[in-house]
């Protein structure tokens, strides 16, 4: 049987904490219009806050912003993105309800910047 391998990117920061817990990698890729980041991001309230920062969505949690993701334009405080996007993910606590890319095994598997 052999075993297909998607390459996959991810930011630094991950690698380090997968590679310390020893968890299986589970990933989304990024859909935020504009520019494009190539990056795929966990599904959690904190990996998808550090992952808008890096498209620059920064500032305090009271500014009002724009969803991007794949088309939703919704307006709301930026306090509430990394939640409305994880919503766009269908991921509900630590419960995955879509078919996310997962990888048990890093060192094969990941791009690093």
């Amino acid at each position: 049987m052999s075993l297909n391998l998607i390459p996959i990117t991810v930011d630094p920061e991950t690698v380090l904490r997968i590679e310390q817990s020893g968890q299986p990698l589970v990933v989304y890729d990024c859909k935020l219009q504009g520019a494009p980041c190539e990056l795929c991001v966990e599904g959690t309230t904190g990996a998808v806050s550090a992952h808008l920062r890096r498209h620059g969505i920064t500032g305090p949690d009271s500014a009002i912003t724009t969803c991007t993701w794949d088309g939703c334009y919704k307006t709301l405080k930026k306090g509430s993105m990394a939640r409305h996007i994880l919503t766009h993910l269908r991921v509900k606590g630590h419960a995955i309800w879509q078919s996310p890319i997962s990888f048990p095994d890093l060192k094969d598997l990941l791009f690093f910047l």
